[in-house]
């Protein structure tokens, strides 16, 4: 445990020690760039006129949609039931097991 402390301790000097060393030594950080031009000015579109709650109804075909097409009358809302149910046999006695 003693001798973990001591190289954990050790390696952290010696990594301070390195970035000490190679930070004094790099000169400077080298000059800022220059500002970039400022953006052109663009002039916003001019506004659409105002419209009214009924200019807009009357601009969506919503006639369709207040009223379907009326439903073809084809009888009976369900198919019927069949007359006969298919005889499916008796049932055996053993079920035999699945082979794999």
């Amino acid at each position: 445990m003693r001798y973990a402390a001591v190289s954990g301790l050790g390696a952290a000097c010696v990594g301070l020690g390195a970035y000490l060393l190679l930070r004094l030594s790099t000169p400077d950080a080298p000059a800022p760039l220059p500002a970039p031009p400022p953006p052109a000015v663009v002039a916003a579109p001019a506004p659409l006129p105002a419209s009214v709650l009924a200019e807009v109804v009357d601009l969506a075909d919503l006639d369709a949609l207040l009223d379907p097409p009326a439903r073809p009358d084809t009888g009976a809302p369900f198919d019927p039931d069949p007359a006969v149910v298919p005889a499916s046999g008796p049932a055996p006695a053993v079920i035999p097991f699945a082979v794999d």
